[in-house]
């Protein structure tokens, strides 16, 4: 056997295992929480029947528009949704929180598109109130498992 050969699938192996890690942990081992969501553009020619999902407190959240940073958005249980409450650039030391990306103002947390079949993407047209269930393991590492009405 070409030992090369298995030391670089071996690589690619790990480097696959590292690229989907947080994903993987957050749907595996992470805690249930749900967003109110304002779902948006759910057709899109080139890539399909998705829902572009906007996050009602996420996006009132304004953090520097300075650079890209990783930023931490603390959340807060409000009943049976969960509230984005402040966004820091330090990792709480407790509670659930997302481990997000500061794009020159914008927050990327990973779980903003949500891709549906073409038959019940116009469900998301309706102007109706939707809630986004997430799991967020406890680095702030995200998955999200759905987009479903209120």
């Amino acid at each position: 056997m070409n030992k090369p050969l298995v030391l670089v699938g071996i690589g690619q192996a790990l480097a696959v295992g590292v690229a989907v890690w947080g994903q993987l942990s957050a749907a595996t081992t992470g805690t249930e929480v749900r967003l109110v969501t304002a779902p948006v553009d759910p057709m899109d020619p080139f890539r399909g029947a998705y829902v572009q999902v906007g996050y009602e407190t996420l996006d009132a959240l304004h953090p520097d528009d300075s650079g890209s940073s990783q930023v931490y958005v603390s959340l807060r249980r409000d009943g049976d949704v969960w509230t984005a409450t402040s966004v820091a650039n330090d990792r709480p030391a407790s509670g659930t929180y997302l481990a997000c990306e500061n794009n020159y103002g914008r927050l990327d947390c990973g779980i903003d598109s949500w891709f549906v079949s073409e038959r019940t993407a116009s469900q998301f047209e309706s102007g109706k109130k939707f809630v986004a269930v997430i799991k967020v393991d406890r680095w702030g590492h995200t998955h999200l498992v759905e987009v479903r009405e209120r």
